[in-house]
């Protein structure tokens, strides 16, 4: 402690108990006599416990910052200060992500400080993200060089934000074991330095593990002096303060020097000044109070109030602004927050300052004298109301401190009429007065104009000014009524049906169209203002759903209340409403069938008609759908069987689907559709991939049974295989296997690069003959997908802990995701999804294990039964899903 003189420095600070110095090491004894009472938030990483071992270097390197004066055994550096233990070995070693975790969870748990007496000479992405996590939380990090006498770097020592420790001897020389190189910042003693060890025992021990806690105690001293500094500014300091050895100026043995820990405490400037305010303000309305202090830098957050004796907030007057000086003035008008002066007494004032992370607070106490005068504000001149509407009427006002308040209503004649306030103390702020309508006697008093009379008197009998307003008793609505503008509405579109309005004052209006029957069709006017005058409200004949509505009779209700809350209701009589909009009919501009059975075909009508539907070829009606049926507006749709009117099946070709509707009026509307009859068709994939020792698998679909011919075909159009001639198949789904062998036997050469296609003839009963035919290729993605990708998330240390998919296909297909160990390729899951077409399929997978790698097989399949693969592997680079032309029948067996 001499050499770093630090009982000089306690003299200004033996550390702060607010300040707290995380040890990351092999666990502390936190029940030593030097060290209990000390611990906050210890944590054990290995184990996901709060308990720590009593570990022999921890304790040695937590009592050397804060051993406790206690005149027995050791004083820490900062003996005041709190130590926060955090366990990362597991034996003798330790991961790491482990150090790392240890960093982040002290940096998350309030560490001012985190010494690291440890490293390793490989600097891993963990600790340095822990690092820069540490370092944008404003946390000073002290690290031991180590103890093998070289230059090379040791981490996390050698970051660059951290400060790397050398030792010295007693001497003032380099150790013979330090390490040393360009990435030392300080030195410290490291020789038989004597402190805290378990079994509430002491022991001398050397290294630069010795030295880094010295530097992390002097770093607590300056930050409990200022709690305020900025991490490079308590670097600033210590590296300052530092006894120059070595070579002058900075050098790889001993950096900027020997740690002082007196001169590192007196060169930290104090955060705050004392507060400077005057000891006795006097409030007298119009005038304010000042107060004064300096802060040890501009830009710091502050917040400044005063409290009252008991130590309640009266007065916020500043909130987290950030201050552009270093010198901070701040005045007060004795208001509290609500804008009322406060009573006579003594208050605090307070400022605080803090840089986001750490607080400091100086306070100053006043005696305030009240020779404010009252006074009250009314915040209207009039106020009408209804007793009979709502009761009460509700009288704002403003009072600007503590008073006794009085308020008497009087009538035209100025003849008193009720007290609703005699004497009655207020504390200053905003209020109501409440006034039933009623006088003395409890009688509802008849409309008119009253008058509102008030005043105010405080403690030291000061009156204030008589405030008055007007208060109207209202207990009618003055309304001219309605009438209608047709009573015959010819609903066309455009045309719009009417009523007329006569208002004689300020009214809010609801009107609603109803059916005959009373149900509400369109509201018109929801709590609409009218000042007085003459009014004409439109209805374009739809209802609340934006539709046209039915004919038939309606009316309109119309509801009216006025200001004071008064409220009728007035309908009207009635009128018809007659359809005249011309009829509209949609439908699809093709139709396709392509299958034996039903069809339905989808139309859309705009209004009710009578609706005719039949199929043509060219001009001739071949078969009647619906002849003249009378259906309501909307969305229909009509069966068809395929067949004409002698119950045949039409043949293949084109044909129309003609339309028309006509509505009650006689106007009529009418649509034609292309139908498509393809009765005889192929379906077959695109794209096929080939496996090899397994071949292709090749399913398509046959619309009716037919004589089948398969065959394939090289990159040059050269046939090399015919794999059935002729083949009687049913209709439906079908498998066409290719093994990879020619017509001769011999095994065709195929590799990615390769495209071969295959050829399906058929030969149906109908005598059509229809071929379809695809590609072999296994650089080709299948025709329907159009893009999958994914991306991982992780937790706050990198680890992935999901998979996230985005997969967009043209049609409907299904995925199952198999999962995989990626090392030794066990078992680990699988789930299936179904893909939805033309949309974005989010799809996100949680791992079971975070901590593992894993090889994810995305096996695609399409509505035919078509496969194919592709794989994600958590140990390569990239967001690139890769084809897998694994062997089919085997791949699903590795799951």
């Amino acid at each position: 402690m001499k050499k770093i003189n630090a009982p000089q420095a306690w003299d200004t600070t033996k550390g702060s108990g607010e300040i707290v110095v995380a040890v990351i090491d092999n666990g502390v004894q936190t029940n030593h006599p030097d060290l209990a009472g000390k611990i906050v938030s210890p944590y054990n990483v290995v184990t996901d416990t709060r308990s720590v071992p009593a570990g022999e270097h921890g304790t040695h390197v937590a009592g050397i910052i804060a051993a406790s004066i206690n005149k027995k055994g050791v004083v820490g550096v900062a003996p005041n200060v709190k130590i926060m233990p955090v366990n990362v070995f597991e034996g003798d070693g330790a991961t790491s992500y482990d150090v790392a975790y240890g960093i982040v969870y002290a940096v998350d748990h309030g560490a001012n400080v985190i010494n690291l007496s440890l490293g390793g000479y490989s600097a891993t992405f963990y600790e340095a993200e822990a690092v820069q996590y540490a370092i944008s939380k404003g946390v000073v990090l002290v690290a031991a060089a180590g103890n093998d006498d070289t230059y090379l770097p040791t981490y996390p020592a050698a970051f660059d934000p951290v400060i790397a420790v050398s030792a010295t001897d007693d001497r003032d020389g380099i150790t013979d074991f330090s390490n040393y190189g360009d990435y030392i910042d300080l030195a410290a003693p490291g020789v038989d330095i004597y402190s805290t060890f378990p079994g509430s025992s002491y022991m001398g021990l050397d290294g630069t593990s010795m030295a880094t806690p010295i530097v992390s105690g002097t770093a607590a001293l300056v930050l409990s002096k200022n709690p305020l500094l900025s991490r490079e500014e308590v670097e600033n300091i210590l590296e300052k303060s530092a006894t120059d050895l070595g070579n002058k100026g900075w050098d790889v043995f001993y950096g900027y020097g020997r740690v002082d820990a007196y001169k590192a405490v007196k060169n930290t400037p104090s955060p705050l000044s004392s507060l400077s305010a005057a000891g006795t303000f006097t409030m007298k309305g119009n005038n304010k109070t000042s107060f004064s202090l300096s802060a040890y830098k501009k830009g710091l957050m502050i917040t400044a109030y005063v409290k009252d004796n008991k130590g309640y907030v009266v007065r916020t007057i500043v909130k987290n602004k950030a201050w552009g000086s270093n010198q901070i003035s701040i005045s007060w008008d004795g208001k509290r927050d609500n804008g009322a002066f406060v009573g006579q007494g003594t208050y605090t004032v307070v400022v605080q300052a803090t840089n986001g992370r750490e607080s400091v607070i100086r306070t100053k106490q006043m005696k305030v004298i009240d020779n404010v005068v009252p006074s009250i504000q009314l915040s209207t001149s009039t106020v009408s109301f209804s007793p009979k509407a709502k009761g009460k009427v509700s009288i704002p006002f403003t009072l600007n401190k503590k008073a006794k308040v009085t308020a008497q209503l009087y009538d035209s004649k100025n003849k008193l009429v009720k007290t609703i306030a005699n004497n009655q103390w207020f504390s200053g702020g905003k209020f109501t007065l409440m006034w039933d309508g009623k006088n003395a006697s409890g009688k509802i008093m008849p409309d008119g104009t009253y008058w509102l009379k008030v005043s105010a008197v405080d403690e030291q009998k000061r009156r204030s000014a008589v405030r008055s307003q007007s208060v109207v008793i209202d207990t009618k609505v003055l309304f001219g009524g309605v009438s209608l503008g047709q009573t015959l509405f010819k609903m066309d579109g455009t045309a719009k049906a009417n009523f007329k309005m006569n208002v004689k004052e300020p009214i809010f209006v609801s009107a609603y169209v109803k059916t005959d029957k009373g149900e509400v069709s369109r509201q018109l006017l929801h709590n609409q203002k009218y000042g007085s005058g003459s009014y004409t409200i439109n209805w374009d004949g739809k209802n609340n759903k934006n539709t046209f509505v039915n004919e038939g009779n309606y009316y309109y209700t119309i509801e009216i209340a006025d200001q004071c809350g008064n409220k009728m209701v007035v309908n009207t009589g009635k009128f018809k409403l007659e359809d005249w909009r011309k009829p509209a009919i949609q439908a699809p501009n093709d139709l396709y069938y392509i299958q034996q059975g039903t069809l339905n075909i989808p139309y859309v009508l705009s209004k009710a008609g009578k609706v005719t539907i039949g199929v043509y070829q060219g001009p001739t009606l071949v078969r009647t759908i619906l002849s003249e049926s009378q259906q309501g507006p909307g969305s229909k749709t009509v069966a068809w069987d395929g067949r004409d009117q002698t119950g045949n099946y039409l043949a293949d070709g084109q044909y129309e689907i003609q339309m028309t509707v006509i509505d009650a009026h006689g106007q009529r509307a009418s649509v034609v559709s292309r139908l498509y009859v393809d009765l005889t068709n192929i379906e077959a994939p695109a794209i096929v991939w080939f496996y090899q020792d397994s071949g292709s698998e090749i399913h398509f679909r046959l619309s009716a049974s037919a004589a089948v011919t398969a065959e394939i075909f090289d990159e040059y159009g050269e046939k090399v295989r015919t794999i059935w001639n002729g083949q009687q198949l049913s209709e439906g789904l079908q498998t066409l296997v290719w093994d990879g062998l020619s017509d001769n036997g011999e095994n065709v050469f195929f590799d990615d690069g390769s495209v071969y296609t295959f050829r399906i003839t058929a030969q149906f009963a109908s005598g059509a003959t229809e071929t379809a035919q695809g590609q072999i290729n296994n650089d080709a993605d299948p025709s329907w997908l159009v893009s999958h990708m994914y991306s991982f998330s992780k937790d706050g240390y990198y680890n992935r802990t999901a998979l996230n998919l985005s997969i967009q296909v043209k049609e409907a297909a299904t995925m199952t995701l198999y999962v995989y160990n990626a090392y030794d390729d066990t078992y680990v899951d699988q789930k299936t999804y179904s893909l939805k077409a033309n949309i974005e399929n989010k799809i996100v997978y949680t791992k079971k294990d975070k901590y593992e790698d894993y090889l994810y097989l995305l096996e695609y399949k399409d509505r035919l039964g078509n496969v194919y693969y592709y794989s994600i592997d958590e140990t390569e680079e990239g967001y690139y899903i890769a084809p897998n032309h694994l062997q089919r029948e085997t791949a699903p067996k590795h799951l």
